[in-house]
């Protein structure tokens, strides 16, 4: 005689055992890097560094490493700074709305503290932006108020698709 349990296995009731399962997949998942913070900072530096790279930073994954960890490093003054404006961005991380024009800024002025002349605030030079259908191209534009009205559409229409173009 077989155990015939009070209630019938739906389809609904899969797709319920489903979500819980996937749930604590990601609790453990979440759980085993909080338990080994070391791998999350570790590959927080890499994602800096890597990030940098793309930009032109010459600074070894080493150097980039003692930058945060508050040692001496010989190296570019402007690539330093972009190491501890970076990590300091990614510190914030969690208390930015990327869709909050504002907050945009804000992260745009960690980010280029000490880089750039004008931090936290939309570029006063000659460029621009074009959006076709899904796509936005930016490109050179002699008209500042015009990107300001197409970043501000930007965030609204949450940033599809960006191409940059120059």
């Amino acid at each position: 005689m077989s155990y015939q349990p009070p209630y019938t296995i739906t389809n609904q009731i899969l797709a319920y055992v489903s979500s819980i399962s996937e749930k604590i997949g990601n609790i453990s998942a979440t759980h085993n890097l909080e338990s080994k913070p070391h791998l999350r900072r570790n590959n927080r530096i890499r994602s800096i560094h890597s990030s940098l790279k793309i930009e032109a930073n010459s600074l070894s994954l080493g150097q980039v490493r003692d930058v945060i960890n508050g040692k001496i490093v010989l190296g570019k003054q402007k690539e330093i700074q972009e190491v501890k404006n970076a990590f300091d961005a990614y510190e914030r991380i969690k208390e930015i709305d990327p869709y909050d024009i504002e907050e945009l800024k804000k992260s745009h002025g960690i980010m280029t503290k000490y880089v750039v002349d004008i931090s936290g605030e939309f570029r006063n030079s000659d460029e621009g932006v074009l959006m076709i259908e899904d796509v936005v191209f930016l490109l050179c534009h002699p008209h500042i108020l015009f990107l300001h009205l197409w970043m501000t559409y930007l965030i609204g229409c949450k940033m599809k698709k960006i191409i940059r173009i120059l």
